[in-house]
Formats: C-alpha cells, sequence, structure tokens
C-alpha cells in the first residue's frame, strides 16, 4: 500500500489507463488498431477502474462498456453499457452492481443486462453452461454493434433527448 485512498488508487489507475491509450495512439500504428472505436471490458476487482475510465469524462474512442460482475463509481455517465451479473455471486457485489446498473438507467445510458441467476462469480471462467456461453456471445454482439458507425451515430444522436429525460424524471432540473 502506498498510503494512498481507494480514491486515489482509483484515480492513479485510470491515469494509468489514459497513458496506455495515449501510448498506443503514438505506437500503435504497426498494430493497426483502431483507436476512435474502443470497446473496454472489465471484470471482478478491475471494474472499480474500468467503469470510471469507460464512463466518466471525455475520452475520445471509447464507444462501449462491458462490465461483468463488479462495480464502480461514476457520476456522469457517458457511453452505452453491457452489464452481465451473476446471481450466485457474493450479494454485497450484487448489491453494488444493482445500485450502479440503476444509476446508469436514471442517468439515461443505453444498458443491456444479462442477469444469469444460476452464475457464479468469474462465471466466464468458471462456468460453460449454455446461458454462460449465450452471455459471452451476447458480449461479442454488443462490442460488435457498439463500434458500429451507424450505432454509434444513432446512440449520439439520442444522447442530448434521453439526458434531459434523465434529469427530469430524476427531478434534477
Amino acid at each position: 500500500n502506498s498510503g494512498r485512498t481507494g480514491a486515489e488508487n482509483v484515480t492513479a489507475a485510470v491515469a494509468d489507463l489514459d497513458s496506455v491509450v495515449a501510448t498506443l495512439r503514438r505506437r500503435g500504428g504497426p498494430m493497426k488498431l483502431d483507436l476512435d472505436r474502443l470497446v473496454i471490458w472489465a471484470g471482478s476487482g478491475q471494474t472499480w477502474t474500468g467503469t470510471p475510465f469507460a464512463l466518466e469524462g471525455k475520452r475520445p474512442g471509447i464507444s462501449g462498456y462491458v462490465l461483468y460482475y463488479g462495480g464502480g463509481g461514476v457520476t456522469n455517465p457517458r457511453v452505452d453499457v453491457l452489464v452481465v451479473r451473476g446471481g450466485l455471486d457474493s450479494p454485497a457485489l450484487n448489491r453494488g452492481l444493482d445500485s450502479l446498473t440503476l444509476a446508469l438507467v436514471r442517468a439515461g445510458v443505453p444498458l443491456t443486462l444479462v442477469s444469469l441467476p444460476s452464475a457464479p462469480h468469474a462465471f466466464d471462467i468458471l462456468d460453460s453452461s449454455a446461458t454462460v456461453r449465450e452471455a459471452i456471445t451476447t458480449t461479442l454482439d454488443f462490442m460488435t454493434r457498439a463500434v458500429d458507425l451507424p450505432y454509434r451515430n444513432a446512440v449520439l444522436a439520442g444522447a442530448p433527448s434521453a439526458t434531459a429525460a434523465a434529469v427530469f424524471s430524476s427531478g434534477r432540473w
């Protein structure tokens, strides 16, 4: 422990991710990466960094965020989100995930929720059932859709109205 608070650690980790993306922008040519069409995936403990990195601020190029069995804090979410929830995960973790999911809905963020009632924590590693395989297929489909230009443009075009409706319905006018 460096003596930092949890919030300071998250801030430092998000800064590290910003540095990685900046480095890829400078040196990524040979890898042929399209850094203007990114989908961030995070699971478990990494969601505490992935959530604010993907959903806060004005990071160009992030088109979507996939969150598996985790949480994280966000005050001004901004991109299309897929949440996959394992019903057999710890109650505390699922309460946090449920709270984050509700906050995303209330913020007017495009959200897809996949609930796997019989899936454990780390279901994508520990469970090879048909329901988990389908959730992984849904994840790959979501990632493909999130970077599709016509879909992205439709999400962006609807964002002002969705944000206004979310602000109105939450009484924050």
